[in-house]
């Protein structure tokens, strides 16, 4: 699941991770990401921990838990662009395995870096939190 929001220039999106297992499960810290084109092939991706209070989160079935990123998404670069992912990999947080989204969840296309020194796949992450209520 995700939320989006707004800012001026940039994109917050929160994502929501659902236990599904028969298990509790223990998260945290923050989530690994990745950028990936439509086709799988990663792209540049620079992920960007926002200092923030990390807990311990708990998940037994059906319980959810959540993270939010930040990126600039207006270019203010002149022609220069960055490419648009068409999936994210994000790996939670004590885990092996990664989850891809694809569709719009998975569509991002971050901007960074300065008006005279663009870099690409730039994203700020929030350490995982329990879901409200």
């Amino acid at each position: 699941m995700i939320a989006v929001q707004g800012a001026a220039g940039s994109v917050i999106r929160t994502y929501t991770l659902v236990n599904t297992g028969s298990t509790t499960c223990t998260l945290y810290g923050y989530p690994g990401l990745q950028l990936l084109s439509s086709s799988g092939a990663k792209l540049t991706t620079t992920v960007l921990r926002t200092p923030a209070t990390e807990a311990t989160v708990k998940l037994t079935h059906g319980a959810s838990a959540q993270f939010s990123i930040e990126f600039a998404a207006q270019t203010g670069y002149g022609n220069a662009s960055c490419p648009i992912s068409g999936q994210l990999e994000i790996t939670p947080p004590n885990a092996y395995h990664s989850l891809t989204l694809t569709g719009p969840a998975g569509t991002l296309q971050p901007y960074g870096g300065t008006t005279g020194n663009l870099r690409c796949g730039i994203i700020h992450v929030q350490p995982v939190a329990a879901s409200p209520s």
